[in-house]
């Protein structure tokens, strides 16, 4: 069994899925629970469920009481506000206050650029004294799908695994009749408007910006995508108070939320070609930002050079909790891509240089996704650095210990990875740890995943009495705002061609790959499980004949990832390791290491990506099913490709109703092309990858009945 409960319905931060309104699926007589456990589909139904057994545990527990205030918010995706309505319900019927964050039309529906992103939740719910945040969103995954996070009072931290397992039981315990004999109660309330401004106010706060009078963002020119999804509208006006000089934000309720926009597509790629975006064909051909940013730099060249302007993206996800920066580098004519784990090197940077922080008391958290060199050079710059799971919830946790440590406040478990946030919010919130004025840094710098969450400290104005609490989320504008100014002053000075060079390395870079495998059998894949231990004897093999030290580290926060840290004179060189993805259907393989070692860990990667698509690829789906054909297309076309039209034609002779219901032919084509990397798009048309070989070969083999 997993170390982890295998009744968890819970991912790496809440829940989320593929979302089909009750009466539009053929889902017969089973339950919302069933539905979900069974087929992955959330319906609206079963979003009251969980999100009233939630609320309901953590009365039971004497943790609220009724009358209290939930912060409500959204991203925008649920067009038809069923999902949105159900949210209120479940509020309402659990006896407590919805305070919304977002503006609805007469039919219920949300209204496009009037929502809040992610941060504004917690934030909004310490601002007026609200016990709890909800929002309703599926982050960066698709415009089809849906799912909840929850914050907790005071200081916003999410339910760490006791609590999902404990939410979890209450919610399969609860029949959709006990939530529906509750009469509902129209007791909400909407604090858009009051919250936005609050939104706002938080960000022009020079605590939380960095910017000061000598901080000069006139010549930056930004174009702003917030992938059609909650910072829609809002974005762009606060980076024009801010001073930027030139803003154009692209937002569009005609496109569905992250579609050919967002950082999720942005991922892995460091650097953008022009000839990808501007021509027919390219990876990147019809994303409307990328379009912008790239013909805007064109057009400014000499500007550029000449060191009077940067033409940069601010790309965010769909909730607006990630952030990656891309600027148009006019001597190479292209994107140049900062992700996570480069905006938070030059945030640190920025921050001990500045004076704002004494690296030598301060922590630097990185997630196990994340370039070993940001760890090696946040180390080098003087911090004191911390390795965590993936999830922001995890770099949370670990900022919050630090700063309360600085109180004498400890043994509440934040240090162990099966606390129970719920136990510790209730304590804290019997606290009182606020400032008047000035919020003294208290031990904590930067937190980031290579995905784009970035955390840093900031300050809030209690509603109630005036007085500052300090913060610390997952905020994709603030991580965009720190970023530019700390740019912006780090570089005061240089010359257009030191600008670039700074851009382009932040930091010195080594190997670094991810291999993701989609329609996996994830529940094959935990510790102690063939798959797993298998995997951990082929690296043990390919890595005898090296002079490495291979070191197995565990998790509290994720006991079924395999992670094998290398070592090298008591050094960490380098990583391997593999888990489920917690918010994705896929299972996925990472490889980090030094320049030097490239060799070794490409050869380990192919071996890796044998063993484990043998081992957990789903070759009975659907779906692999319709990814063998078009693969089996690709191989007879050789060199010659296939027109998009043709395997356009060969995904739809899957037609949907083949597939899960769920999926369209259109959605398993990109999964196939972007995120699989098994077949790829050129002007020639699709071919198939080394990687779609080796998937290719093992579905030959398996057909032939050859043992793989």
């Amino acid at each position: 069994m997993p170390a982890s409960s295998s009744r968890r319905l819970q991912g790496t931060d809440g829940i989320r899925g593929p979302f089909i309104p009750s009466q539009d699926g053929n889902f017969g007589n089973a339950t919302p629970q069933e539905i979900f456990l069974q087929r992955g589909v959330i319906t609206e139904l079963f979003l009251e469920i969980y999100i009233f057994s939630a609320l309901a545990l953590m009365q039971e527990r004497g943790l609220s009481a009724p009358g209290d205030s939930v912060v409500f918010a959204w991203d925008g995706r649920d067009r038809n506000g069923v999902a949105i309505s159900a949210g209120i319900r479940a509020i309402s019927r659990a006896g407590m206050k919805p305070i919304l964050l977002g503006e609805l039309d007469k039919d219920g529906r949300p209204i496009f650029g009037r929502t809040l992103p992610t941060p504004a939740a917690p934030l909004y719910m310490l601002h007026i004294g609200a016990k709890y945040a909800i929002m309703l969103t599926a982050s960066h995954n698709p415009a089809n799908q849906n799912g909840v996070k929850i914050f907790l009072s005071p200081w916003g931290l999410k339910p760490f695994p006791p609590d999902d397992d404990a939410l979890s039981a209450r919610i399969l315990a609860t029949s959709m009749e006990e939530v529906l004999s509750i009469p509902e109660k129209e007791t909400s309330e909407n604090h858009y408007r009051q919250a936005r401004q609050m939104f706002i106010d938080y960000h022009l706060d020079t605590y939380n910006s960095w910017k000061t009078a000598q901080t000069d963002l006139s010549g930056l020119h930004l174009v702003v995508d917030t992938a059609n999804g909650a910072l829609s509208g809002l974005a762009g006006e606060v980076f024009e108070r801010l001073g930027v000089g030139e803003v154009v934000e692209i937002a569009s309720s005609q496109i569905p939320i992250n579609e050919r926009s967002g950082v999720a597509d942005l991922e892995g790629h460091s650097f953008i070609p022009a000839d990808q975006v501007l021509t027919s064909g390219g990876r990147f051909f019809s994303y409307p930002a990328l379009a912008k940013v790239m013909e805007w730099g064109r057009k400014l060249t000499k500007e550029i050079q000449a060191g009077e302007v940067i033409v940069s993206l601010a790309s965010f996800d769909g909730d607006g909790d990630r952030f990656f920066r891309s600027d148009y580098n006019p001597y190479e004519d292209g994107l140049v891509v900062l992700s996570g784990d480069e905006t938070a090197v030059i945030q640190a940077r920025f921050l001990a240089e500045s004076g704002a922080v004494n690296p030598q008391n301060s922590l630097y958290i990185n997630t196990v996704e994340s370039d070993l060199g940001a760890l090696k050079t946040a180390r080098s710059l003087g911090y004191q650095t911390k390795l965590v799971g993936v999830g922001d919830k995890w770099i949370l946790r670990q900022a919050l210990s630090t700063h309360l440590k600085q109180f004498s406040i400890s043994g509440l478990g934040l240090e162990e990875g099966m606390a129970q946030g719920m136990e510790i919010s209730a304590e804290l919130s019997r606290r009182e740890l606020s400032f008047t004025q000035e919020v003294p840094n208290l031990g904590f710098a930067v937190g980031s995943e290579e995905t784009g969450h970035n955390i840093t400290q900031g300050r809030l104005r209690r509603l109630s009495d005036g007085r500052y609490l300090s913060t610390f989320f997952g905020n994709g504008l603030k991580s965009a705002i720190n970023t530019y100014v700390a740019t912006s002053r780090l570089l005061a000075g240089a010359d257009s061609e030191q600008v670039f060079q700074f851009l382009c390395s932040p930091f010195p870079q080594g190997y670094k790959h991810n291999e993701y495998i989609f329609y996996s059998k994830k529940e094959l894949f935990h510790r102690g499980s063939e798959v797993f231990v298998g995997l951990e004897k082929l690296w043990d093999e390919l890595l005898r004949e090296t002079n490495l030290s291979v070191k197995e580290e565990r998790f509290t926060e994720e006991p079924d990832m395999l992670y094998i840290a290398l070592e090298d004179n008591g050094e960490q060189v380098g990583a391997l390791f593999a888990r489920n993805s917690g918010t994705e259907p896929k299972t996925g393989l990472y490889l980090r290491g030094a320049e030097n070692l490239s060799t070794k860990l490409e050869e380990i990667k192919e071996r890796s990506l044998c063993y484990l698509y043998s081992g957990l690829k789903d070759w009975g789906s659907p779906l692999v099913k319709a990814q063998v054909k078009m693969l089996s297309a690709l191989d007879r076309a050789s060199d010659s490709g296939v027109s998009a039209r043709d395997i356009h034609k060969l995904t739809l002779s899957y037609p949907d109703k083949s597939l899960p219901v769920h999926i369209s032919s259109a959605e398993l084509l990109d999964v196939s092309t972007i995120k699989e990397d098994i077949m790829a798009l050129s002007s020639a048309g699709y071919r198939i990858t080394p990687k779609g070989k080796i998937m290719l070969t093992l579905a030959e083999k398996l057909k032939k009945g050859e043992r793989m």
